[in-house]
């Protein structure tokens, strides 16, 4: 009768939607990759496959036919923004490692280079401030590629720049080396020295690097 292709597909998609929607309460539960034989996602459309099993991440999966849908009835109503684009913590958990392999050794050197000039500043050379401050030196590096790292670290798209704590302590670490910059004799620059380690040592815990007096500052082994 016409009513059997009805009833048939009818089915179809509810095993198709049955079998996504275990696939999403997986992922719920924090699994990041499924195993998934494409058989099995044949068999949910009729089309039995014989294919190797492939590695189906979530939003991957998120991606199939019904599944928006399938979301939707397993949360009680629309498929959750959160699901759909990786939630307010994808930054915390995407965007931060990918920063720190992008931004660490950079902004590793230019703290390496600040440590040599602290100790010339300690002991009374200025010789180590002019090359600190060139165009395209250490300072150029905490300037451009600390901002990009401290952004980074913000775990909500809809938070702006100036809201995100480790960009106000970049940007309060910017102002101390501004008053450091502008230090034209040793005897002033002890305070302005102070400072600006100050500043530093915060950003520096606040975007997870290690602390100044780190092994990792030693001239010979910075980046």
């Amino acid at each position: 009768s016409r009513k059997e292709p009805a009833v048939g597909a009818a089915f179809i998609m509810a095993s198709a939607t049955a079998r996504i929607g275990s696939l999403l309460a997986l992922l719920a539960a924090g699994t990041d990759a499924l195993r998934l034989p494409l058989a099995a996602l044949g068999h949910a459309s009729g089309a039995p496959s014989a294919a190797p099993p492939v590695t189906v991440c979530r939003r991957a999966v998120l991606a199939l036919p019904g599944a928006a849908a399938a979301a939707g009835l397993l949360l009680g109503g629309a498929a959750s923004p959160a699901m759909a684009s990786g939630g307010a913590t994808a930054g915390k958990t995407t965007s931060i490692p990918r920063a720190k392999l992008r931004y660490y050794a950079r902004i590793t050197g230019a703290v390496a280079a600040f440590e040599r000039l602290s100790d010339a500043l300690s002991a009374g050379s200025m010789g180590e401030l002019k090359a600190f401050f060139a165009k395209d030196g250490p300072y150029d590096e905490l300037q451009g590629a600390g901002f990009l790292l401290a952004v980074a670290f913000k775990i909500d798209s809809k938070i702006p720049p100036d809201k995100v704590p480790t960009v106000r302590m970049h940007k309060k670490l910017m102002a101390e080396f501004e008053k450091l910059k502008g230090v034209k004799k040793p005897a002033d620059a002890a305070k302005a020295l102070a400072s600006t380690r100050a500043a530093l040592a915060e950003y520096l815990d606040g975007v997870e690097l290690p602390p100044l007096g780190d092994a990792r500052y030693d001239e010979d082994v910075a980046v």
